[in-house]
Protein backbone atom coordinates (compact mmCIF):
# COMPACT_ATOMS: atom_id res chain seq x y z
CA UNK A 1 0.00 0.00 0.00
CA UNK A 2 1.26 3.49 -0.84
CA UNK A 3 1.23 6.30 1.60
CA UNK A 4 -1.94 7.45 0.17
CA UNK A 5 -4.08 4.73 0.68
CA UNK A 6 -2.70 4.28 4.71
CA UNK A 7 -3.90 7.41 5.10
CA UNK A 8 -7.23 6.97 3.36
CA UNK A 9 -7.94 4.27 5.81
CA UNK A 10 -6.49 5.81 8.84
CA UNK A 11 -9.16 8.10 7.83
CA UNK A 12 -11.85 6.09 7.90
CA UNK A 13 -11.31 4.23 11.01
CA UNK A 14 -10.63 7.19 12.66
CA UNK A 15 -13.93 9.01 11.33
CA UNK A 16 -15.83 6.34 10.77
CA UNK A 17 -15.11 2.71 11.62
CA UNK A 18 -14.22 3.07 15.24
CA UNK A 19 -17.23 5.87 16.28
CA UNK A 20 -19.87 3.37 14.92
CA UNK A 21 -18.28 0.59 16.70
CA UNK A 22 -18.31 2.57 19.61
CA UNK A 23 -21.67 3.63 19.47
CA UNK A 24 -22.75 0.40 18.86
CA UNK A 25 -21.42 -0.13 22.28
CA UNK A 26 -18.91 -3.16 21.43
CA UNK A 27 -16.56 -1.36 24.36
CA UNK A 28 -19.09 -1.70 27.00
CA UNK A 29 -19.56 -4.49 29.15
CA UNK A 30 -22.11 -6.77 28.65
CA UNK A 31 -25.73 -5.50 30.81
CA UNK A 32 -23.56 -1.92 30.71
CA UNK A 33 -25.99 0.95 30.72
CA UNK A 34 -23.69 4.18 31.01
CA UNK A 35 -23.77 6.60 28.22
CA UNK A 36 -21.07 6.42 26.31
CA UNK A 37 -19.19 8.79 23.68
CA UNK A 38 -16.10 8.46 21.61
CA UNK A 39 -13.46 10.77 22.69
CA UNK A 40 -10.58 10.22 20.13
CA UNK A 41 -8.20 7.47 18.67
CA UNK A 42 -5.03 7.94 17.29
CA UNK A 43 -4.06 5.02 14.51
CA UNK A 44 -0.78 3.73 13.20
CA UNK A 45 -0.22 1.04 10.62
CA UNK A 46 1.20 -1.75 12.37
CA UNK A 47 3.67 -4.48 10.14
CA UNK A 48 3.47 -8.12 10.06
CA UNK A 49 5.55 -10.72 8.74
CA UNK A 50 3.09 -12.83 7.27
CA UNK A 51 3.73 -15.24 4.20
CA UNK A 52 0.04 -14.21 3.02
CA UNK A 53 -0.50 -10.87 4.01
CA UNK A 54 -4.25 -10.04 3.41
CA UNK A 55 -5.17 -7.80 6.22
CA UNK A 56 -4.62 -4.08 6.83
CA UNK A 57 -3.37 -4.19 9.89
CA UNK A 58 -3.50 -1.13 12.73
CA UNK A 59 -2.57 -0.10 16.03
CA UNK A 60 -4.83 2.23 17.89
CA UNK A 61 -4.99 3.94 21.12
CA UNK A 62 -9.14 4.89 21.95
CA UNK A 63 -10.26 7.20 24.63
CA UNK A 64 -13.69 6.69 25.35
CA UNK A 65 -15.51 8.87 28.02
CA UNK A 66 -18.59 6.67 29.99
CA UNK A 67 -20.63 8.77 31.97
CA UNK A 68 -18.34 11.03 31.53
CA UNK A 69 -14.84 8.93 32.60
CA UNK A 70 -12.22 9.02 30.25
CA UNK A 71 -11.09 5.47 29.66
CA UNK A 72 -8.19 3.75 27.52
CA UNK A 73 -8.18 1.46 25.46
CA UNK A 74 -5.65 -0.17 23.20
CA UNK A 75 -6.56 -2.23 20.01
CA UNK A 76 -5.32 -3.91 17.04
CA UNK A 77 -7.50 -3.58 14.17
CA UNK A 78 -7.44 -5.84 11.48
CA UNK A 79 -8.98 -4.61 7.76
CA UNK A 80 -9.61 -7.07 4.41
CA UNK A 81 -7.66 -5.29 1.73
CA UNK A 82 -9.96 -3.60 -0.44
CA UNK A 83 -8.27 -5.33 -3.68
CA UNK A 84 -8.69 -8.63 -1.89
CA UNK A 85 -12.82 -8.26 -1.09
CA UNK A 86 -13.34 -10.81 -3.79
CA UNK A 87 -10.58 -13.03 -3.20
CA UNK A 88 -12.03 -16.46 -2.13
CA UNK A 89 -9.02 -17.21 0.13
CA UNK A 90 -8.77 -14.16 1.76
CA UNK A 91 -12.08 -13.55 2.52
CA UNK A 92 -12.30 -17.21 3.78
CA UNK A 93 -9.51 -16.02 5.71
CA UNK A 94 -11.44 -13.11 7.79
CA UNK A 95 -14.82 -15.50 8.04
CA UNK A 96 -13.09 -17.96 9.87
CA UNK A 97 -11.81 -15.65 12.34
CA UNK A 98 -14.77 -13.81 12.41
CA UNK A 99 -16.79 -17.53 13.24
CA UNK A 100 -13.83 -18.11 16.01
CA UNK A 101 -14.44 -14.95 18.14
CA UNK A 102 -18.25 -14.74 17.33
CA UNK A 103 -19.41 -18.42 17.60
CA UNK A 104 -17.02 -20.83 18.35
CA UNK A 105 -15.75 -19.40 22.04
CA UNK A 106 -18.89 -18.56 23.31
CA UNK A 107 -18.83 -22.47 23.63
CA UNK A 108 -15.63 -22.55 24.82
CA UNK A 109 -15.85 -20.40 27.70
CA UNK A 110 -13.22 -22.06 29.66
CA UNK A 111 -10.90 -21.50 27.25
CA UNK A 112 -9.23 -17.69 27.08
CA UNK A 113 -6.13 -18.00 25.49
CA UNK A 114 -6.57 -15.96 23.14
CA UNK A 115 -7.02 -11.76 22.39
CA UNK A 116 -10.05 -10.08 23.63
CA UNK A 117 -11.97 -9.53 20.66
CA UNK A 118 -14.16 -6.49 20.44
CA UNK A 119 -16.25 -6.94 17.22
CA UNK A 120 -15.86 -9.46 14.24
CA UNK A 121 -17.87 -8.54 11.32
CA UNK A 122 -17.93 -9.16 7.62
CA UNK A 123 -19.68 -6.69 6.18
CA UNK A 124 -21.86 -4.09 8.93
CA UNK A 125 -19.02 -1.73 9.11
CA UNK A 126 -18.47 -1.09 5.26
CA UNK A 127 -15.67 -3.57 5.11
CA UNK A 128 -14.38 -6.93 6.76
CA UNK A 129 -13.14 -5.59 10.28
CA UNK A 130 -11.75 -7.74 13.62
CA UNK A 131 -11.29 -5.17 16.41
CA UNK A 132 -8.78 -7.08 19.36
CA UNK A 133 -7.07 -6.02 22.34
CA UNK A 134 -3.50 -5.47 22.02
CA UNK A 135 -1.32 -7.42 23.86
CA UNK A 136 1.43 -5.96 24.23
CA UNK A 137 -0.23 -3.36 26.21
CA UNK A 138 -1.21 -5.58 28.56
CA UNK A 139 2.00 -7.27 28.87
CA UNK A 140 2.09 -9.58 26.64
CA UNK A 141 5.34 -10.11 24.11
CA UNK A 142 5.98 -11.62 20.89
CA UNK A 143 8.38 -14.36 20.47
CA UNK A 144 11.44 -12.96 18.64
CA UNK A 145 14.09 -15.57 19.73
CA UNK A 146 14.56 -18.15 17.65
CA UNK A 147 13.10 -21.47 18.68
CA UNK A 148 10.93 -21.73 21.80
CA UNK A 149 13.01 -23.20 24.54
CA UNK A 150 11.59 -25.82 27.17
CA UNK A 151 9.36 -23.96 29.35
CA UNK A 152 8.19 -21.78 26.08
CA UNK A 153 7.18 -24.97 24.18
CA UNK A 154 5.31 -26.98 27.07
CA UNK A 155 3.56 -24.04 27.72
CA UNK A 156 2.02 -24.20 24.34
CA UNK A 157 1.43 -27.67 24.15
CA UNK A 158 -1.03 -27.34 27.44
CA UNK A 159 -2.13 -24.59 26.13
CA UNK A 160 -3.53 -26.52 22.46
CA UNK A 161 -4.16 -29.62 24.38
CA UNK A 162 -7.43 -27.86 26.38
CA UNK A 163 -8.23 -26.55 22.69
CA UNK A 164 -8.45 -29.69 21.17
CA UNK A 165 -10.14 -31.17 24.29
CA UNK A 166 -12.58 -29.20 24.44
CA UNK A 167 -13.38 -29.66 20.92
CA UNK A 168 -13.92 -33.26 21.61
CA UNK A 169 -16.15 -32.64 24.42
CA UNK A 170 -18.30 -30.04 22.51
CA UNK A 171 -18.76 -33.03 19.61
CA UNK A 172 -19.49 -35.55 22.43
CA UNK A 173 -21.84 -33.12 24.83
CA UNK A 174 -22.87 -30.90 21.53
CA UNK A 175 -23.03 -32.22 18.10
CA UNK A 176 -25.23 -30.72 16.14
CA UNK A 177 -23.19 -27.07 17.22
CA UNK A 178 -19.96 -28.78 16.59
CA UNK A 179 -20.96 -29.86 13.28
CA UNK A 180 -22.45 -26.23 12.36
CA UNK A 181 -19.38 -25.22 13.52
CA UNK A 182 -16.91 -27.83 11.20
CA UNK A 183 -19.57 -27.32 8.16
CA UNK A 184 -19.17 -23.37 8.08
CA UNK A 185 -15.44 -23.47 8.02
CA UNK A 186 -13.68 -22.46 4.59
CA UNK A 187 -10.87 -24.91 4.21
CA UNK A 188 -7.22 -23.10 3.85
CA UNK A 189 -4.12 -24.24 3.12
CA UNK A 190 -1.48 -23.53 5.97
CA UNK A 191 2.15 -22.47 5.19
CA UNK A 192 3.82 -25.54 6.59
CA UNK A 193 7.20 -26.06 5.98
CA UNK A 194 7.23 -29.91 4.91
CA UNK A 195 7.22 -32.43 7.11
CA UNK A 196 10.61 -33.96 7.28
CA UNK A 197 10.41 -37.94 6.83
CA UNK A 198 12.53 -38.61 9.71
CA UNK A 199 10.13 -35.87 12.38
CA UNK A 200 7.04 -37.90 10.17
CA UNK A 201 8.14 -41.24 10.99
CA UNK A 202 8.91 -40.40 15.01
CA UNK A 203 5.26 -39.12 15.00
CA UNK A 204 3.84 -41.79 13.65
CA UNK A 205 5.62 -44.13 16.40
CA UNK A 206 5.07 -41.39 19.29
CA UNK A 207 1.49 -41.24 18.47
CA UNK A 208 1.26 -44.88 17.65
CA UNK A 209 2.36 -45.53 22.03
CA UNK A 210 -0.28 -43.99 23.04
CA UNK A 211 -4.14 -44.49 22.96
CA UNK A 212 -5.63 -44.01 19.36
CA UNK A 213 -8.02 -41.05 20.58
CA UNK A 214 -5.38 -38.99 20.33
CA UNK A 215 -6.36 -39.22 16.55
CA UNK A 216 -9.56 -38.24 17.49
CA UNK A 217 -11.36 -35.35 14.93
CA UNK A 218 -11.69 -31.96 16.28
CA UNK A 219 -10.87 -28.05 16.09
CA UNK A 220 -7.24 -27.43 15.43
CA UNK A 221 -5.60 -23.89 14.99
CA UNK A 222 -4.65 -24.71 11.58
CA UNK A 223 -1.04 -22.80 11.78
CA UNK A 224 -0.16 -23.27 15.03
CA UNK A 225 3.66 -22.02 15.07
CA UNK A 226 5.57 -19.05 16.69
CA UNK A 227 4.15 -16.05 14.47
CA UNK A 228 0.73 -16.77 16.41
CA UNK A 229 2.42 -16.43 20.03
CA UNK A 230 2.31 -13.93 22.53
CA UNK A 231 4.10 -14.57 26.08
CA UNK A 232 3.35 -13.15 29.69
CA UNK A 233 6.58 -13.09 31.61
CA UNK A 234 7.44 -13.33 35.30
CA UNK A 235 11.27 -12.46 36.12
CA UNK A 236 12.06 -14.26 32.52
CA UNK A 237 9.98 -17.22 32.85
CA UNK A 238 6.98 -17.40 31.01
CA UNK A 239 3.52 -17.95 32.95
CA UNK A 240 1.00 -17.55 30.18
CA UNK A 241 0.34 -17.57 26.59
CA UNK A 242 -2.23 -16.11 24.08
CA UNK A 243 -3.06 -17.80 20.51
CA UNK A 244 -4.06 -15.46 17.54
CA UNK A 245 -4.07 -15.76 13.97
CA UNK A 246 -7.25 -18.18 14.15
CA UNK A 247 -8.23 -17.57 10.27
CA UNK A 248 -7.10 -21.06 9.09
CA UNK A 249 -8.84 -23.10 11.79
CA UNK A 250 -9.64 -26.22 10.42
CA UNK A 251 -11.51 -29.28 11.89
CA UNK A 252 -8.81 -32.73 11.71
CA UNK A 253 -7.02 -34.58 13.42
CA UNK A 254 -4.58 -32.80 16.63
CA UNK A 255 -1.48 -33.67 14.66
CA UNK A 256 -1.76 -31.17 12.42
CA UNK A 257 -0.79 -28.48 14.86
CA UNK A 258 1.34 -30.79 17.01
CA UNK A 259 3.25 -31.45 13.89
CA UNK A 260 3.14 -27.74 12.90
CA UNK A 261 4.76 -26.25 16.50
CA UNK A 262 7.27 -29.14 17.23
CA UNK A 263 8.09 -28.57 13.26
CA UNK A 264 8.66 -25.12 13.33
CA UNK A 265 11.28 -25.59 17.34
CA UNK A 266 12.78 -28.81 16.72
CA UNK A 267 14.26 -28.35 13.79
CA UNK A 268 17.07 -26.05 12.03
CA UNK A 269 17.24 -24.31 8.65
CA UNK A 270 20.51 -24.26 6.74
CA UNK A 271 21.53 -20.25 5.75
CA UNK A 272 21.99 -21.28 2.37
CA UNK A 273 18.95 -22.91 1.61
CA UNK A 274 15.92 -21.49 4.13
CA UNK A 275 13.15 -23.84 2.44
CA UNK A 276 15.79 -26.98 3.23
CA UNK A 277 15.68 -29.09 6.50
CA UNK A 278 19.63 -29.32 7.33
CA UNK A 279 20.09 -30.87 10.70
CA UNK A 280 17.73 -31.69 14.15
CA UNK A 281 17.66 -30.83 17.11
CA UNK A 282 16.70 -33.07 19.99
CA UNK A 283 15.08 -35.28 17.33
CA UNK A 284 14.50 -37.40 20.84
CA UNK A 285 12.57 -35.21 22.58
CA UNK A 286 9.69 -35.40 19.72
CA UNK A 287 8.55 -38.40 22.11
CA UNK A 288 8.54 -36.37 25.21
CA UNK A 289 6.98 -33.30 23.97
CA UNK A 290 3.90 -36.00 22.29
CA UNK A 291 3.57 -37.70 25.63
CA UNK A 292 3.66 -34.23 27.91
CA UNK A 293 0.84 -33.02 25.51
CA UNK A 294 -1.17 -35.86 25.52
CA UNK A 295 -1.34 -35.68 29.56
CA UNK A 296 -2.52 -31.80 29.38
CA UNK A 297 -5.16 -33.57 26.51
CA UNK A 298 -6.07 -36.14 28.99
CA UNK A 299 -6.37 -34.11 32.12
CA UNK A 300 -8.76 -31.76 30.15
CA UNK A 301 -10.64 -34.12 28.48
CA UNK A 302 -11.60 -35.86 32.31
CA UNK A 303 -12.36 -32.54 33.69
Amino acid sequence: MNENQVEDTINFITNDLIPEIVYNRCFCERGSREFIEFDSIVVEPLKIIEVKNYSEIYRGKLIIKFSGEAKLFHVIIKLLQKNLIDNEEAFGCFLNEEMFYNKIISEYKLFDNYPKCYVADMGKYGRPVIVLEDLEAIGYLYYSQGLLDDDHLKLCLIEIAKFHAFGVKLKKNKFDKFREFYAKIIEINSELINTPLILNKKLEIAFGNIEKNINEMTLCHGEFNNNHLAFLYDKCKPIAVKIFGWNKIKHTSPIIDLKCILNNNLMTKTSECENKIESIKNIECIEKYINFYYTAYINELNK
